[in-house]
């Protein structure tokens, strides 16, 4: 006998598995350049003007040259927090899924152990309520976590933007536009 309440249940948790996608959850790795970044901003030390270079020139070089460094400095900044939201979005959604696996593994091991009658099925129905209420508390916990994340790259993104507004020298502020 095939319990409704149980075919219910994994209707439920069908679609809240769905939530999570398929598939590896990507990483933040493909951001992470901030070492190289930060390696640039070093290679920029090395060209510093030094004490004996004097003058208009040296001095327009070396206030171009340190706010360079300074948004090198920001951009690494910037890419190793995206890295690391990134990378915990990941560990949300890898962690939800064998949350949901949990839940599902322990409503079927219950119900395998029901009997196959009338009362079974009456007994069956606690123990679905439960799974649904567990589903339902893992996937608002997840998407409370991922919109968190979410609005936190919005201010990342914020922050990148800010930084592709920066001027150098005495020319005009470049042009950005954005991909929106």
């Amino acid at each position: 006998m095939t319990s409704g309440a149980l075919t219910g249940f994994l209707a439920v948790w069908s679609d809240a598995d769905a939530t999570f996608g398929h598939g590896i959850p990507q990483t933040g790795e493909q951001f992470g350049a901030g070492a190289e970044l930060r390696r640039l901003q070093a290679d920029l030390q090395a060209a510093d003007p030094g004490p004996s270079w004097t003058g208009p020139a040296a001095g327009a070089y070396g206030a171009v040259h340190t706010e360079h460094k300074r948004v090198l400095g920001a951009l690494s900044d910037l890419d190793e927090q995206l890295t690391s939201r990134v990378n915990e979005s990941a560990r949300i959604v890898t962690a939800g899924r064998a949350e949901l696996q949990a839940v599902r593994q322990w409503v079927l091991a219950a119900a395998a152990a029901l009997p196959r009658t009338v009362v079974g099925e009456q007994m069956m129905l606690p123990i679905v309520q439960s799974g649904i209420g567990r589903v339902a508390a893992i996937v608002r916990q997840c998407t409370d976590d991922l919109n968190a994340i979410g609005r936190e790259l919005e201010r990342l993104g914020e922050r990148y933007r800010m930084l592709g507004d920066q001027k150098f020298g005495n020319g005009p502020a470049p042009a950005i536009t954005s991909a929106r």
